[in-house]
């Protein structure tokens, strides 16, 4: 058995709450600010919070499987980091880790068990998954074996055992059909959603938006801050990759856009052509009816709820296929949406594999920080923004 899967088969043998445990040691590992509650991890950085989890559990952004944490401990992290937490939560530094005694005697025994008999034990390896999911309700889809993420057993067979979730209680129908566009079993008019979180949508608020690519050992990713007032908005860009940091502040209105820098210490603003994306794509449309429609056009969608989120009653709306609005090549699609009663999507969350000549796994999503008013400066006083600079690498 490789390195990497005697890490998976100990990951495995984790109690959900020592799961926890280590993934919240990862993300300290690498300089995120974490808080674990039982099974779910809240991370912080740069301002935006994230909740993963390691059972299914409605309030979280993402479920991490044992793979994705084989992953997180083995490529997530500097080599000796990665020893240091091996150790703590595993039993070794990852060169010392051996598989289980009774995952290296089943090992052995089918590299010389006959036809008939190895028959028997793939049958046995799927009543075991089946008992294991026959019962669960789950709205996070499995990964599938050419997906990120995906999990494999001996010979590349898929893992016996998955990652318990949990059920989630599906709404009752009455109070489900009172939530714009939403019914029992999911987004039942998309069109009325998204203009259901139009109507909703304030004037005056904050939003947080975050990119991110991963391909192989690259991870390129984008914060913005994006503070509306009325017509006018300003969008405060920290982003980075390849081991460069940048900064930038766009500035919008009706009459077009304009870039702040500074030169010689004065705060200057140039304006972007109409073809002209700048630093950064996000203005207040990315968050509007258009990026609703956008990100739940999937062919099946899940709800499920309401739950409480950051002092709100939410539906947490889960779309799974790839979008009717997507052109690209694309696979392994999920989208979650935390919904008001009214209809105001106040988080969503996007993740996808993009196939090409370079494969590349891409996370979008907006959580909507503040309705107070807020003031955007005219375009002489844009200045550039010294936020805090985050870490180069994400676990997503």
């Amino acid at each position: 058995m490789s390195g990497s899967r005697a890490v998976l088969a100990r990951v495995r043998r984790l109690g959900p709450e020592a799961r926890a445990a280590l993934l919240a040691d990862c993300l300290a590992a690498r300089g995120d600010e974490v808080t674990r509650t039982g099974t779910v991890v809240r991370v912080e950085r740069a301002g935006t919070e994230r909740r993963l989890a390691v059972v299914d559990d409605p309030t979280a952004d993402r479920v991490l499987d044992a793979a994705d944490l084989r992953d997180l401990v083995r490529y997530g992290l500097a080599r000796a980091d990665a020893d240091a937490v091996a150790k703590r939560h595993l039993g070794a530094p990852l060169d010392g880790l051996r598989p289980p005694r009774s995952r290296r005697v089943r090992r052995r025994a089918t590299d010389v068990a006959a036809p008939a008999a190895l028959v028997a034990l793939v049958l046995l390896v799927v009543g075991v998954a089946v008992g294991a999911t026959g019962g669960g309700t789950f709205d996070r889809p499995q990964a599938s074996g050419d997906g990120p993420g995906a999990s494999t057993g001996a010979a590349g067979a898929p893992a016996a055992t998955p990652t318990p979730r949990g059920t989630v209680s599906p709404p009752s129908p009455s109070e489900v059909a009172a939530v714009p566009g939403l019914g029992p079993e999911g987004v039942t008019d998309l069109a009325a959603l998204a203009e259901a979180h139009e109507r909703a949508r304030p004037e005056d608020y904050v939003v947080r938006v975050s990119r991110e690519r991963t391909a192989s050992d690259d991870v390129v990713w984008e914060n913005v801050t994006l503070h509306v007032e009325g017509s006018r908005y300003r969008a405060v860009v920290t982003a980075g990759g390849e081991g460069r940091t940048r900064r930038a502040t766009v500035y919008g209105d009706e009459s077009g856009r304009w870039v702040a820098a500074e030169r010689s210490g004065t705060p200057t603003a140039s304006r972007l052509g109409p073809n002209q994306t700048g630093p950064t794509e996000v203005r207040p449309e990315t968050v509007g009816a258009e990026g609703v429609r956008d990100a739940l056009a999937t062919p099946e969608t899940a709800v499920y709820g309401p739950v409480e989120r950051d002092g709100q009653t939410v539906y947490r709306v889960v779309g799974t296929g790839v979008p009717q609005t997507e052109t690209g090549a694309v696979t392994s699609y999920r989208a979650v949406a935390y919904v008001r009663p009214d209809g105001f999507v106040v988080g969503l969350v996007v993740e996808y594999t993009l196939i090409g000549p370079r494969q590349s796994s891409r996370r979008f999503g907006w959580t909507f920080a503040s309705y107070d008013p807020t003031v955007v400066p005219p375009r002489a006083d844009v200045r550039v923004d010294r936020a805090p600079q985050p870490p180069a690498s994400t676990t997503s």
